[in-house]
């Protein structure tokens, strides 16, 4: 394995990647990185948030609730020469719902090759895609004692890795389920990720990063900041063939353009499991473009003497007026 595949692996998924060998490998690794730089920031734990366009990543029932067109992008760069690239649009329409589609783009720069015998050869290059294209929407309960809304998405992917001329290629699937019970600010978030074919790779299979999680997200006032309620989340991951792992995240506005995060994420064993982060809401910038938010997003990862992960983020929500939430109307019982 060359040695940029190979540190990817060891700091950003701590699993076998498509190219390694053995019992239990599993392909498509990428798809354990956070693309976004918001939920980065959390420590991932971002499935029982609702309403940001990036949860088509974490929980696709979550874009359910996306008032407005909404587009998110990000970027990162990694240690020896690896860059990260998502990109993703969602819709809402009246009455049927929210459908979004993303692209999540990896790529690693030159590195050493080795043939089956370990002999040095041409450097390679690798690179990691996967486009999503995913549907999500919500009912409301008027007079139901436990329930206020319930959301169900689903995310269709088709991924593709590529190592120097060679190619593999899978289908997947996404399920979640967004729940907002009678308790005030609070979600609770279901899903299952990467349910779909094996990767063939020359002539080897492989499957795909499966896991499922169960979170939640609180919004309340936590620290004596008026006006400004803080949302704690957390979550319990459980990986297909790996140990489970728990994750958590904390955000809190400090004014209404300013907010700080912090998350924490107990699989890291390199560095610290603590991450970092800032969001700017800008607003409209102009009057020509007035009917343009734009948000800004950071988020700093420590890897020890491996080094440090920034992550940028930049969204826009286009049109000042709500089209719709994504809901199919409300069920009265009585």
């Amino acid at each position: 394995m060359g040695k940029g595949a190979l540190l990817l692996t060891l700091i950003l998924v701590r699993s076998t990647s498509l190219f390694a060998s053995g019992a239990g490998a599993s392909a498509a690794a990428f798809l354990k990185i956070d693309p976004a730089a918001r939920p980065a920031a959390l420590g991932g734990a971002f499935s029982s948030y609702s309403g940001d366009p990036n949860l088509i990543s974490y929980n696709p029932a979550g874009i359910a609730w996306v008032e407005e067109p909404s587009a998110s992008l990000a970027h990162s760069r990694y240690l020896e020469d690896i860059n990260h690239e998502w990109l993703v649009y969602a819709q809402p329409y009246k009455k049927i719902g929210v459908s979004a589609i993303a692209v999540n783009f990896l790529t690693v720069g030159p590195m050493d090759g080795y043939d089956a015998a370990d002999t040095p050869t041409d450097p390679v290059t690798s690179s990691d895609m996967a486009l999503n294209i995913a549907h999500a929407a919500y009912m409301g309960f008027d007079s139901n004692p436990v329930f206020k809304e319930i959301g169900a998405g689903l995310n269709l992917k088709y991924i593709r890795e590529r190592l120097d001329g060679d190619t593999a290629a899978a289908f997947a699937a996404d399920l979640g389920v967004l729940v907002k019970p009678r308790v005030s600010g609070l979600n609770i978030g279901l899903a299952v990720q990467n349910l779909g074919s094996r990767v063939k790779f020359i002539d080897e299979g492989y499957s795909l990063p499966r896991r499922a999680k169960i979170g939640f997200a609180l919004k309340r006032r936590l620290v004596g900041i008026q006006g400004f309620p803080s949302t704690l989340s957390g979550e319990a991951v459980f990986p297909h063939g790996e140990d489970a792992y728990l994750c958590a995240g904390l955000e809190q506005p400090v004014d209404k353009r300013v907010v700080l995060r912090l998350g924490w994420d107990n699989r890291r064993d390199i560095g610290s499991p603590f991450s970092f982060g800032l969001g700017l809401m800008l607003g409209s910038l102009t009057r020509r473009w007035k009917d343009i938010d734009l948000d800004i997003d950071y988020s700093y990862s420590n890897y020890g003497d491996l080094g440090n992960v920034h992550k940028f983020g930049l969204t826009a929500r286009f049109g000042s007026d709500s089209i719709n939430s994504g809901s199919f109307g409300t069920i009265y019982i009585q």
